[in-house]
């Protein structure tokens, strides 16, 4: 997959840019990061990046193509959803088919909170689809999941489901 070579607007609910869509753009974070890894590692850090499904982050082969790779790939948006575990999946299988490694990719999850109101966004997880998502990361051998926190603004407390099938599935 490849950005357009033509700017483009969009609009995302958690105010990302807008425009600067292009090869060039893509192009040019990759090689940053790059820059950034390279100088790093020689003093023993770690680089990473978030991936999605919008955006230059959407092209994940041009990420899979830094030298040496990054040391983590987490995804966003694109899986921290439960109302479309089949999207989050077909994301996953994206990422892998493009090139990130499958041992540095940590995929996200947004949290479930009891109150709802206190949420930022319903990510909408259920035992039984948090359950099956998981199975499916399991039998990809993805074994990192990164959890944003629906309550971020507000200091919820994490439903115990969600808690209880991330340690489920972390000691399996």
């Amino acid at each position: 997959m490849r950005p357009p070579r033509r700017e483009e607007r969009r609009t995302d609910d958690e105010k990302k840019p807008t425009t600067n869509y292009t090869q060039a753009h893509v192009d040019a974070y990759s090689a940053f990061l790059d820059a950034l890894a390279k100088a790093v590692r020689g003093q023993g850090g770690k680089v990473g990046m978030d991936v999605s499904s919008w955006g230059i982050l959407q092209y994940y082969g041009s990420y899979a193509g830094i030298d040496g790779g990054l040391d983590l790939y987490t995804s966003m948006g694109s899986t921290y959803f439960g109302q479309d575990v089949a999207g989050n999946e077909k994301h996953v299988h994206a990422m892998l088919d493009q090139g990130l490694p499958l041992a540095t990719l940590g995929i996200g999850l947004g949290s479930v909170v009891e109150n709802q109101t206190h949420a930022m966004k319903d990510y909408g997880w259920d035992p039984a689809n948090l359950g099956d998502f998981l199975a499916f990361l399991d039998g990809a051998g993805v074994r990192e999941v990164d959890v944003w926190p629906a309550d971020l603004d507000s200091y919820d407390v994490t439903k115990p489901f969600f808690l209880e099938a991330l340690r489920a599935w972390r000691a399996a």
